[in-house]
């Protein structure tokens, strides 16, 4: 089933699959049974996966509030997901929130930072920008939504 979540005006479509569907999916000669403990690894796999993003987006959320521009860079070379919430902040709406300058908004998108996700509160990182008054870093931001638009 597909159903549709919408940010503002942007719409997002997620597909739900219920559990029997996803069995049949995975029973495909893939080697997967109910009664195999890899799957049980496998959801501890995820769930470490996902701590690990998540203390990596709390360590660039430290970096970007101490304003080290050069540890900012380094962590960026780790490639790590951009697109991680903590307290319902991307890293690229805590840096906006911050009051960073466009070098360091420009670094987050190119580096995979989505400038179209919505906060906690529905609000983009172009409003962000545009409340605390990063008149550059609002520039740089309808431009990378212009180039999307454009595509």
């Amino acid at each position: 089933m597909i159903t549709e979540n919408s940010c503002s005006n942007m719409k997002i479509k997620t597909e739900i699959v219920s559990e029997d569907e996803n069995c049949d999916q995975n029973n495909n000669n893939q080697g997967y049974n109910h009664g195999d403990n890899n799957n049980n690894n496998s959801e501890l796999d995820f769930a470490k996966i996902a701590e690990n993003r998540t203390a990596t987006a709390r360590k660039l959320f430290s970096i970007i509030k101490k304003g080290d521009f050069d540890d900012f860079i380094l962590m960026l070379s780790t490639k790590p997901d951009l697109n991680v919430f903590i307290n319902g902040q991307t890293a690229l709406h805590h840096c906006l929130l911050q009051g960073r300058d466009v070098s360091w908004c420009r670094q987050l998108v190119i580096n995979g930072a989505n400038p179209n996700l919505c906060n906690q509160d529905g609000w983009h990182p172009l409003h962000l920008a545009a409340l605390k008054g990063l008149t550059e870093s609002l520039t740089y931001l309808i431009t990378c939504n212009r180039k999307a638009f454009d595509e």
